[in-house]
């Protein structure tokens, strides 16, 4: 039983991971977002829409980082390969600290039109002028990556650490911390490419308890977003996408990069 209930797992992970035209998220989610010290927190890793999703086993072959760190700890994450959740970890200091999983290269094959879809999909459209569709072979070969991200914080206590930096190709980081008393109208992030501000990121932002509410923002010259807060659980989301150097003569024509953060507002 268990091993048919993983082989399905599998084989639908993998229908969705070789679609990026279908706009899957990618996301990390805490059995907690706020932690007893001492009591273990389990991690799922979800891919669909954020109301619309599978969990899937942990799998070694995809994973290049999965880590909770803050200024004064880092440590990786582990779990039992094939199994949920995918991660579990227990914490006996205080704070806020960063959850994150950098996924290994994945690669993707699509036709022309379906690149240009996709493109519209993720509002890509500054990438490809019209000389370039002209130029493209019928075929568009894709490098993807995931870059997902939490923020978790003890029940009692909060500290600067939201704004800690796993050096991710791209991340997101917020600039107030979502776990904060303090009564806050809106939010504020900022989006960073290979550690630089990413500047007309098209950002995503869903509240898993509102399914009618949705918030699309490009990020300014500093990389920077504002959205109206929420009470729930949060969904940040963007991709952005680079013509691939690689020079073998199977690679990738392109290669893009999927952010998430997730965390909950709770004030």
């Amino acid at each position: 039983m268990f091993i048919q209930q993983f082989l399905s797992k599998m084989i639908i992970f993998l229908i969705l991971f070789s679609s990026p035209l279908l706009a899957h998220d990618f996301w990390l989610e805490p059995s907690t977002y706020r932690f007893t010290p001492n009591t273990p927190i389990q991690f799922r890793i979800h891919i669909g829409h954020l109301h619309d999703s599978i969990s899937y086993p942990r799998n070694p072959f995809h994973i290049k980082k999965f880590s909770l760190e803050n200024s004064k700890l880092k440590r990786n994450i582990l779990g039992i390969d094939g199994l949920e959740p995918a991660g579990v970890a227990t914490l006996k200091e205080k704070g806020t600290f960063i959850v994150g999983y950098l996924s290994q290269g994945s690669q993707s094959t699509m036709e022309k039109e379906e690149f240009r879809k996709y493109l519209k999909e993720e509002g890509l459209l500054h990438i490809p002028k019209e000389s370039f569709w002209k130029e493209v072979s019928q075929e568009i070969k894709e490098k993807y990556y995931r870059c997902a991200k939490i923020i978790i914080s003890e029940k009692t206590s909060i500290s600067e650490d939201h704004k800690h930096c796993l050096n991710f190709p791209l991340e997101f980081v917020p600039l107030e911390n979502p776990y904060s008393p303090e009564k806050q109208e809106k939010l504020s992030f900022q989006i960073l490419f290979q550690g630089k501000p990413l500047v007309h990121a098209l950002v995503s932002a869903q509240v898993k308890e509102n399914t009618k509410w949705k918030e699309q923002v490009r990020s300014n010259q500093e990389g920077l977003i504002t959205v109206p807060k929420r009470k729930g659980t949060w969904l940040l989301s963007a991709v952005h996408l680079e013509k691939s150097m690689a020079e073998e003569e199977d690679g990738a024509d392109w290669e893009s990069y999927w952010a998430s953060l997730v965390f909950k507002i709770e004030y």
